[in-house]
């Protein structure tokens, strides 16, 4: 595949999953508020504390999930339909296997942990308990279907999650209607018609899946060699993904044993706009993800190289541009969007921010380790790196610092992460060329250097605060653009030349 198709592709992916998160977006936030007041408090407390339970149990499958995608996509670039199959059948039977543990543990644990430990009124047991079996059904069904779903992410066929999440969303909101209008037990409905969309929604990915890729027929065929390398790649990504988590709920638990719940609430608040940000800009690393395996796949280690270098180019020149627009007001934002600001939340907010760029350039990079499967070392040493931001922590609030300091060193362990993606990428794929990425990041901070110099000779303060926003988010949107434009390759300056040409001249 040429440069300016593999572009093309990659920003028609990428186009269709904004497309998808923008739905999935706003109806989400709309449906929150409306499902609360309907529910009311105690009922949509419920549904939520009770439809976590089974999710826990879902680790197993979410450390599988990675790796059925990187399989299915590498198979794919080797073009050995015949192995691709059976990997894909290997998978099925995996996840099914998980599905049966799941359901166990949901039937025996789950039961006696909403019956016997969970705080729930007497009258709304049996609720809750319906609740329960709903979030069971619903948990099997999505860990049958990721198999399904790496398909159709390996095949680049990423229209197709945007068409089906319209869907999704014309089912969400009609549920909101027949909850509103509904007589019957409304948590209760509420939770039955939501595993029916959820029902709907897999079986439109699946029946997708099997008309149109040949591997999606399932066979009982156990490979041996093939689910070995499966369980062992998913083995080595577990500890990862088991540090990332703990250092994620670590860190409100510390900050809540050394200064209650008044600053839980500014970690969540950072954890909510972090996330939101993390799951906008991933979507260019979903996009380039297939193409990057393939090419891998395909001994095509100088396409994948470059692959690498444009997704942490496009991807760093998008979210430095969003963090700087968030950093700048992020005060005003909060306030607009809360009301009342915990205290710390815009410091704490502003760190977690530029934390969250190294992770999205340490991503990139892990995308390329991922493809090549060799993952034993980068797991420990990035999920290490990740887990010693709690002991630190707990550490260095001993010696009564501010609560900043978990961010800071959060921070840190966010570089030395970053450092080690670069490290072993290099190490596994000795083509790809550490000089041209610093080129790269040069090109990309020089943008960022141009607006913050600009910042620093321009006051917004003394306008008043939309008129402030307005000013700054367009200032900043001009310069980093302008500048940005500069930075390009010829080719790249003449590609969107010519864009802009067919689409004014239509």
């Amino acid at each position: 595949m040429s440069e300016i198709s593999s572009k093309r592709q990659v920003t028609k992916n990428a186009i269709m999953l904004y497309v998808r998160m923008f739905f999935s977006m706003i109806v989400g936030l709309y449906s929150s508020r409306v499902i609360l007041n309907t529910l009311g408090v105690t009922d949509y407390g419920i549904y939520n504390v009770v439809g976590t339970i089974v999710p826990i149990f879902g680790f197993l499958s979410n450390a599988m999930a990675g790796s059925i995608s990187r399989f299915i996509t590498y198979e794919l670039g080797k073009g050995n339909i015949e192995r691709l199959k059976r990997t894909f059948s290997s998978a099925i039977i995996v996840q099914l296997s998980i599905a049966l543990i799941i359901f166990i543990l949901g039937e025996v644990v789950g039961l006696w942990f909403v019956n016997a430990k969970l705080v729930i009124p007497s009258e709304r047991l049996y609720a809750a308990n319906c609740i329960l079996q709903f979030s069971i059904v619903s948990i099997l069904l999505n860990i049958i279907q990721v198999p399904y779903n790496a398909c159709i992410i390996a095949h680049e066929k990423m229209g197709v999650y945007a068409y089906i999440e319209i869907l999704n969303v014309i089912l969400k909101l009609l549920i909101l209607y027949m909850l509103v209008i509904g007589g019957f037990d409304k948590l209760i409905l509420y939770g039955l018609l939501s595993l029916i969309v959820s029902i709907i929604i897999m079986s439109s990915y699946r029946i997708y899946s099997i008309r149109k890729f040949e591997e999606c027929h399932f066979k009982f065929v156990i490979d041996k060699d093939i689910l070995k390398s499966m369980l062992t790649f998913s083995g080595y990504d577990l500890y990862g993904n088991i540090c990332l988590t703990a250092k994620f709920q670590g860190i409100p638990f510390i900050i809540n044993l050394f200064f209650g719940v008044v600053m839980n609430a500014a970690v969540g608040i950072v954890y909510t706009v972090t996330n939101v940000f993390r799951s906008f800009c991933g979507n260019i690393l979903t996009a380039f993800r297939p193409q990057i395996v393939k090419n891998y796949a395909q001994e095509n280690y100088t396409d994948m190289s470059y692959m690498i270098n444009l997704s942490i180019r496009m991807l760093l020149m998008l979210s430095i541009l969003i963090v700087v627009i968030l950093i700048y007001n992020s005060q005003i934002v909060l306030e607009l969007w809360l009301g009342k600001v915990p205290p710390m939340t815009s410091i704490l907010l502003n760190i977690a921010l530029v934390e969250n760029l190294f992770a999205l350039l340490a991503e990139s990079l892990r995308i390329g380790i991922n493809a090549t499967g060799k993952i034993k070392g980068y797991s420990f040493w990035n999920g290490t790196s990740l887990l010693l931001v709690i002991p630190f922590s707990y550490i260095a609030l001993k010696f009564d610092s501010s609560p900043d300091i978990v961010f800071y060193i959060s921070l840190i362990s966010q570089i030395g992460c970053s450092v080690i993606s670069l490290y072993y990428l290099k190490k596994v794929l000795s083509q790809y060329s550490v000089v041209l990425l610093f080129k790269i990041l040069i090109k990309v901070l020089f943008p960022l250097i141009v607006v913050l110099v600009f910042l620093l000779f321009i006051d917004f303060n003394n306008f008043p605060i939309f008129l402030r926003l307005l000013y700054s988010v367009g200032t900043i949107f001009f310069l980093y653009f302008v500048s940005a434009y500069f930075t390009l390759t010829h080719s790249e300056k003449q590609y969107i030349k010519g864009y802009l040409y067919r689409k004014l001249g239509k």
